[in-house]
């Protein structure tokens, strides 16, 4: 989302809250979220905000019910809806100041895994769809693709993906939906591996993050594997918060 700005107030509807941009001087904005405000000072008068996907802080633990069935060396291609945050953004002249971040609303944290070596995650319900046109809109929703295989001779059962919102480059099409590059999943008797490809599900997208470069700045690469083994012991995800 665009916004330009001028001399007049600009009101935007966001989850539970509002955010205001407020002109205040030739080239100075002040952002106000809630409780959160900043003042920013641009060289000209006219600027633009735009808000753009923002990489969550912990993994995203979708969970489909329910669960996708495949058949012995069976495929499918879907898209899932994935929470992200929002980044705001003043521009102009070319020049790009970050100025906050936005959490999407009603996140639930889980603890993923064992007490001993698991993963403090936001765990959300995923339904699959088949087009963009199906998917549910927001700012806070990117949709990604995933292509799912299975490489045994028995049917296996998806329930659960685990997703790292930093290893994903987000993409925008000519329509204005948000879509995240393609992840393969892979399953078989022993393993499920989740693979990022930087890939857009079509071409002639425009590349609005670079999540290779995002997720190897914060050492996340080590979460693209899971063990199938572990994850057919978890029928929901654990939380030892009460949320």
């Amino acid at each position: 989302m665009e916004l330009e700005l001028y001399r007049e107030p600009v009101r935007v509807p966001l989850g539970d809250g509002e955010l205001v941009i407020h002109p205040v001087g030739e080239g100075v904005f002040r952002f106000v979220w809630g409780d959160t405000a900043k003042v920013v000072a641009v060289e000209g008068d006219r600027a633009r905000a735009r808000l753009i996907p923002a990489y969550l802080d912990r993994p995203v633990l979708l969970m489909f019910s329910p669960p996708l069935d495949l058949a012995p060396r069976g495929q499918a291609k879907v898209f899932a809806t994935l929470p992200m945050g929002l980044e705001v953004v003043l521009e102009e002249n070319g020049l790009a100041v970050p100025v906050f971040e936005i959490s999407p609303p009603g996140l639930k944290r889980a603890w993923f895994g064992d007490m001993e070596s698991g993963v403090l995650v936001y765990a959300v319900q995923a339904e699959p769809v088949e087009t963009f046109q199906e998917a549910p809109g927001g700012l806070f929703t990117v949709l990604l693709p995933l292509e799912l295989r299975n490489e045994d001779r028995s049917p296996h059962e998806i329930s659960q993906v685990l997703v790292d919102t930093p290893q994903l480059s987000i993409f925008e099409t000519p329509e204005g939906h948000r879509v995240a590059e393609v992840v393969k999943v892979a399953v078989d008797e022993e393993r499920m591996e989740v693979r990022y490809t930087d890939q857009p599900p079509r071409p002639n997208l425009r590349e609005i993050r670079k999540g290779e470069e995002s997720a190897e700045l914060l050492g996340l690469n080590r979460l693209a594997r899971r063990t199938f083994s572990r994850w057919k012991r978890l029928l929901r995800p654990f939380d030892a918060f009460g949320n």
